[in-house]
């Protein structure tokens, strides 16, 4: 099986329908709160740790506009970028996460309900304390409290890899 470049370990393609998640992937998106994203900057690349929610398919963040990594996000004619997820551990054979590359979308140009919905959601899981239930004030109390925006990145491409299964284990979702 060709494997893209990926040298070690074990390699295996799932081709799968909508929402097709291995239960381990999905539980660990949901449960860990880090994801460093990629892009280009200057002469080189940058990256940066961000916190992320995992919902709809999708991670979204909130960043200034102005950091380099949404800075260099433009630099991509579509905003294409890569991404990382781990779950650290001191065993090298418990280490799992994803490696993706996607693109980053700017809220503002998407569906308002998602966008709320995914900001109820933010909300929560890191306890910003706001204390209303509106979501459209929500959004500004946090854009204006913290000098952000709310992004979301879309992956086109996951590589779900998984030292629990076996060292180098790899694992190509679609459809995340």
């Amino acid at each position: 099986m060709h494997n893209k470049g990926l040298k070690s370990g074990v390699f295996k393609v799932m081709q799968c329908e909508q929402n097709c998640l291995p239960s381990d992937l999905a539980q660990l998106l949901d449960n860990l709160k880090v994801m460093t994203i990629a892009t280009p900057w200057e002469n080189g690349v940058w990256s940066a740790p961000l916190y992320y929610l995992y919902k709809n398919r999708a991670f979204w963040f909130f960043s200034s506009p102005d950091s380099r990594h949404i800075t260099g996000a433009k630099l991509s004619s579509d905003m294409a970028v890569a991404a990382s997820i781990f779950m650290d551990d001191p065993n090298f054979s418990n280490i799992k996460g994803v490696q993706m590359r996607g693109k980053i979308e700017l809220t503002a140009n998407i569906d308002k309900i998602d966008v709320l919905s995914a900001v109820s959601s933010y909300i929560k899981k890191f306890s910003i304390p706001f204390n209303g239930s509106n979501m459209v004030e929500a959004l500004s109390f946090i854009s204006q409290k913290y000098r952000a925006k709310f992004y979301r990145f879309i992956p086109t491409e996951v590589i779900y890899m998984d030292n629990t299964i076996a060292i180098g284990f790899k694992q190509r979702v679609f459809n995340i």
